[in-house]
């Protein structure tokens, strides 16, 4: 296998050119010569563009498939805007409006950012020693078996679906209500945004957007709370949905170009804050604290338009993108937001036992429905084996179910999934010495468990993520929470829950439920394969 440590330094170099033309591809983009409020409000718009067409296509029912195309255009878009800061003056003034050649910009910037997908993924891990890369021609060859991995991946995407995918709700009176306030001129249009109008909005929204989160409203970072974090998020939500639905009335009363002018929100960002400010109800320092963390660049070095979806396109002018806003998983997003910012990391690691303790006692009361015993604690005399998170314990059956719990940020690239990785793979070997410390009949492990087990087994139960196939080949078993707790909920015998683990039989089936294909991604002269995994489902993957 050609990795990076085995290969000589000319084909190091070689390999190294091309990443190079490749990472460079983005530049005779017709937006570089813009300015860089112009570039990013064009590509925004764009965006905005592609989701009016599935609603104009009439698929607006939320699905795998849906939920899949939102994904990507998230996940591609903090390509093109890295590009766009990069590559763009910040002097010149900023400009609205449609043109031809710009908006063919914005669509091929897009598109390319799909293509570089297909080529970032296999040179960092070459980068990282995960993968071998070689070169053919003008063709990169990375040294890996799709189909070896592809359940662990396509797991991690399809149980993820549903729980942040919904799309925001609208009552008929309430659409009818926000139409009635649109005003048409040529290709703009404006609508009358009101405090009354925000706060129903808010009040429609509210239910399903509480369902986003799940974390203690009470917990306190080093600027705001996390309830002020939810009102702020919650009040710009509403602006989006506004100017969306607005949008759609605009379009059909026969707005030149669908109101593409006014597809995004652009105002001064001094009047948003004041705006949210009276909307909330909070006082100005938390607005502006939650507003600065939740806009592009702010505290970070490599941002993500996902994580901070408030643009700024000039000194004075801000841009809200209502598919960033309405789409985003916001709890999850903060939580990886605070997770790269210096200052707020050590609070959130201070946290992250609070968070594990919310996942024991979800999982210990679901445990006690079913009539089962919980153990948990430290394990006297016994320090090598740490903590007990939790075991599930049937005296009828003399079986136990030792559970290791990880809640931890889903991760977002390749270095972020080497380090959950490795947390991973620590709840293992943890999980491992404590059985066979039972197994072997360790007295301060029994005196926990009040018994002798005749039948133990382990299992990582992780909050987002259960690692990939290095992981999942391993003795034990890693599932997510959420599909835990529903097998839990469905069993009435333990055992029958620990053989159902220990035969991965929560994993996804291809041909079943998702398929892989092998796509071929072209930049320049530059081709390579990379792999896909596409949903065969429409409804959320919860097998029990």
């Amino acid at each position: 296998m050609a990795l990076l440590k085995n290969m000589t330094p000319e084909e190091v170099g070689a390999l190294r050119a091309a990443e190079g033309e490749i990472d460079s591809a983005y530049a005779d983009n017709p937006l570089l010569t813009e300015s860089l409020g112009t570039a990013v409000w064009q590509l925004l718009s764009f965006v905005e563009d592609l989701q009016l067409r599935s609603v104009v296509q009439g698929r607006t029912e939320p699905s795998q498939r849906w939920a899949a195309g939102v994904d990507e255009t998230l996940n591609a878009l903090k390509f093109p805007m890295a590009w766009l800061h990069r590559g763009c003056s910040r002097a010149g003034a900023f400009r609205r409006c449609y043109e031809p050649t710009q908006y063919q910009g914005a669509w091929d910037l897009l598109e390319l950012a799909r293509r570089y997908y297909g080529f970032s993924g296999p040179f960092q891990y070459w980068n990282k020693g995960e993968l071998g890369l070689r070169l053919a021609g003008t063709r990169i060859i990375a040294e890996i078996d799709f189909g070896d991995t592809a359940e662990y991946e396509a797991y991690n995407r399809l149980i993820d679906y549903g729980e942040d995918q919904e799309p925001v709700p609208e009552t008929e009176r309430l659409a009818r209500d926000i139409d009635s306030l649109v005003r048409v001129k040529g290709t703009r249009f404006t609508i009358n945004v009101n405090p009354r109008l925000v706060e129903r909005v808010m009040a429609s929204v509210e239910p399903v957007f509480c369902e986003r989160f799940t974390l203690p409203e009470s917990w306190r970072f080093s600027r705001y709370s996390l309830k002020e974090f939810r009102l702020v998020y919650l009040a710009m939500v509403a602006l989006t949905a506004i100017q969306h639905r607005a949008r759609l009335a605009a379009a059909e009363r026969g707005c030149v170009g669908l109101g593409l002018d006014d597809a995004v929100i652009v105002t001064p960002r001094a009047d948003l804050i004041s705006r949210v400010t009276r909307y909330t109800g909070l006082s100005a320092q938390p607005v502006l604290a939650v507003l600065d963390d939740l806009t592009y660049g702010n505290r970070q070095v490599n941002p993500d338009p996902a994580l901070q979806p408030l643009i700024q396109l000039s000194k004075a002018d801000c841009a809200v993108s209502p598919f960033l806003w309405m789409s985003s998983a916001p709890e999850r997003n903060l939580c990886a937001l605070l997770n790269r910012i210096p200052e707020e990391r050590a609070i959130y690691s201070r946290l992250k036992s609070e968070k594990e303790g919310l996942m024991q006692r979800l999982i210990e009361a679901a445990a006690k429905e079913k009539g089962f015993r919980t153990v948990k604690g430290n394990i006297p005399g016994r320090e090598d084996l740490g903590d007990i998170d939790l075991a599930i314990i049937s005296d009828i059956e003399q079986a136990c179910l030792l559970l290791e719990l990880k809640w931890f940020i889903a991760p977002a690239e390749v270095r972020e999934i080497i380090d959950r990785r490795e947390e991973l793979q620590k709840g293992i070997v943890q999980v491992r010495a404590r059985v066979t410390a039972i197994r072997e009949g360790c007295p301060a492990c029994r005196s926990l468990l009040g018994f002798a087990p005749s039948t133990i087994q382990g299992v990582v139960v992780s909050k987002n993520w259960i690692g990939d196939s290095s992981i999942q080949k391993q003795s034990w078993p890693v599932i997510a929470a959420r599909h835990f707790l529903a097998k839990l909920n469905s069993v009435e015998k333990l055992a029958c829950f620990m053989d159902w683990l220990a035969g991965r039989h929560y994993l996804p089936v291809l041909g079943r439920h998702f398929s892989v294909a092998t796509a071929e991604a072209r930049i320049g002269k530059w081709t390579t394969e990379w792999y896909a995994i596409n949903s065969l489902m429409d409804e959320p993957f919860l097998p029990l």
